[in-house]
C-alpha cells in the first residue's frame, strides 16, 4: 500500500487494528476496507488536513519497517517518514554530542567551583569562632588580673607562645581552638597536637595565631604589644601616639606568613605565602589563600569583636629575624 500526505509518501503494507488486537468486526485482525481494491491500485490518498499518526505509532511503525525498507524510505525523493515524524530520527549527532559534553564540562567546573567557595567560607567562619574564643580568654584572665594581660616570656616567632602562659589560657579554651582551620589543607589534628605538646614540652607552644602579648621573646615590632586590656599610649621611635580605641587594637591575629626577610609591603605579591621552613617537619602555609597569595585574615581586637581584613590592606609586623607575619 502506499500512504500519501501533504509532505510524505511511505510505501508499505498497512494493516489497521482494533484496540483490542481484533479486527473491526470482533474476529481476527484483517486488512482495514480503507485498503482499496485492485482497481485503484491499493492505493488510499490522504488530504493534508488530515492529522497524521501520533508519535509513538510512528515510532512503533518504524520498527516495524525492514531494513531494506527503512532504507528504500531514505532515499525516495519525498521527504521521509523519518523527517515527518521525529520518534523515528537517529541519535544525536556526533556534533551534538560534543557541544553537551562541553556543556556539561563548563557545569560541573561551576559547581566545584562553587563548593570550593562555599568551603572556603566555611573555614573563615570558624576561624573567626575561633579568635572569638581566644580573645574571650585572654579577656578572662586580664579580668582575674586587675587588667593585666599574661606575659610572653620565650620562644622566639610571634606564634610562640610561653609553656606557662599556654597552659593557663587553656583553662577557658580548647588547645585545638588555636590553630587555623585555614591550614588545614597541610596540618591535621595530630600535626597540631604535635605543636602544642612535643614541639618544644616546657618551653613553649606553637600555635597558629599570633597573640600580641607583652614580653622579651616577640619579634614583633614594640608599637603591636598589649600589656593591658586598656590600651596605652603607643611609643614608635621618637613620638608618642595617644592610645587607640579598644576597637582598632589588635590582641590577637590570624598567622598570615610570608618567608624570612619578606617584610616590604610594595613587594608583597612576589613573597612565598605557602612554603615557610621552620623546625617542625611539616612546612608552613598561610590560611585563607587564594591561590599562591593571601585572600586576608580574621582579627580579634581588645574590645573582644573579631573583624576581617583584605591583605592589600596588611602590613608587616616585623622587621627581622623571623619570617613575615602580616595583618
Amino acid at each position: 500500500m502506499q500512504i500519501e500526505s501533504g509532505d510524505y509518501t511511505v510505501t508499505q503494507t498497512l494493516v489497521a487494528f482494533s484496540p483490542q488486537g481484533k479486527g473491526e468486526n470482533g474476529g481476527s485482525a484483517r486488512p482495514s476496507p480503507r485498503s482499496g481494491g485492485e482497481g485503484d491500485g491499493g492505493r488510499v490518498r490522504m488530504s493534508p488536513s488530515e492529522t497524521p499518526p501520533p508519535k509513538n505509532l510512528a515510532f512503533a511503525f518504524c520498527l516495524g519497517l525492514s531494513s531494506r525498507q527503512k532504507k528504500a524510505m531514505k532515499t525516495s525523493r519525498s521527504p521521509s517518514l523519518f523527517r515527518a515524524w521525529p520518534a523515528c530520527r537517529a541519535g544525536f549527532t556526533l556534533t551534538e554530542l560534543l557541544v553537551i559534553i562541553a556543556v556539561l564540562a563548563i557545569l560541573i567546573t561551576l559547581r566545584l567551583s562553587a563548593f570550593a567557595s562555599a568551603k572556603d567560607q566555611s573555614r573563615v567562619a570558624q576561624c573567626a569562632n575561633n579568635l572569638k574564643q581566644f580573645t574571650l580568654a585572654l579577656q578572662i584572665y586580664g579580668g582575674e588580673n586587675r587588667d593585666k594581660l599574661p606575659l610572653n616570656t620565650a620562644g622566639n616567632w610571634p606564634w610562640d607562645l610561653a609553656w606557662n602562659t599556654g597552659n593557663v589560657i587553656t583553662q577557658w579554651i580548647s588547645f585545638n581552638k588555636l590553630y587555623c582551620p585555614g591550614t588545614s589543607v597541610r596540618f591535621d589534628d595530630e600535626d597540631n597536637e604535635g605543636l602544642w605538646s612535643y614541639y618544644a614540652p616546657g618551653s613553649i607552644h606553637v600555635i597558629g595565631y599570633v597573640p600580641t602579648l607583652a614580653g622579651n621573646n616577640s619579634s614583633l615590632v614594640s608599637s603591636n604589644l598589649n600589656s593591658t586590656l586598656t590600651p596605652q599610649s603607643i611609643l614608635f621611635g621618637l613620638s608618642v601616639f595617644p592610645p587607640p580605641s579598644p576597637a582598632q587594637r589588635v590582641l590577637v591575629a590570624d598567622a598570615t606568613i610570608s618567608g624570612p626577610g619578606q617584610y616590604t609591603y610594595s613587594q608583597r605579591y612576589t613573597y612565598n605565602y605557602t612554603d615557610i621552613a621552620g623546625g617542625f617537619s611539616v612546612h608552613h602555609i598561610s590560611p585563607h589563600l587564594n591561590g599562591a597569595f593571601p585572600a586576608g585574615g580574621n582579627l580579634g581586637m581588645l574590645d573582644g569583636h573579631v573583624g576581617w581584613r583584605n591583605f592589600d590592606s596588611m602590613q608587616c609586623r616585623v622587621t627581622q629575624g623571623t619570617p613575615g607575619f602580616w595583618w
